[in-house]
């Protein structure tokens, strides 16, 4: 049975991170490892990742190409979901990195030591006044 998201206890770790947004015309561009690299200090060698908000999905697409890694992204933007899901196809990475909606009634049906890590992905605005930063 589902938790709410609020309730449920994560026992490795915590992990919210600020990521810039990206451009989907730059693809290739290489994500900061600065997350691998915690990861791997805080000996968490692979399992479950899941990622909240797709408006950065570099990170789980390096972490789904470890192949250490299955990382799942929720959002609410049907549209990014989609854009990811396309993106996942073309890498190759089906299996590893998947997309879904963010539940509605924000319960997330995962049990207690199951996800070892949730990234909380917040893009900041590069506009002023934005609210980002």
């Amino acid at each position: 049975m589902g938790r709410s998201f609020s309730a449920m206890a994560f026992t490795s770790c915590l992990l919210a991170c600020t990521f810039l947004a990206v451009d989907r015309s730059a693809a290739d561009a290489e994500p900061s490892p600065a997350l691998i690299t915690a990861l791997t200090d805080l000996d968490i060698p692979g399992g479950l990742v899941v990622q909240v908000g797709a408006a950065n999905t570099d990170l789980a697409m390096e972490l789904g190409r470890t192949a250490r890694y299955v990382v799942q992204v929720l959002d609410g933007d049907m549209q990014r979901i989609d854009q990811l899901r396309q993106q996942v196809a073309e890498h190759r990475l089906s299996g590893l990195v998947s997309a879904d909606q963010f539940p509605t009634d924000e319960s997330l049906a995962y049990t207690e030591t199951l996800v070892k890590v949730v990234v909380v992905a917040r893009p900041r605005s590069a506009a002023p006044g934005g609210g980002g930063g």
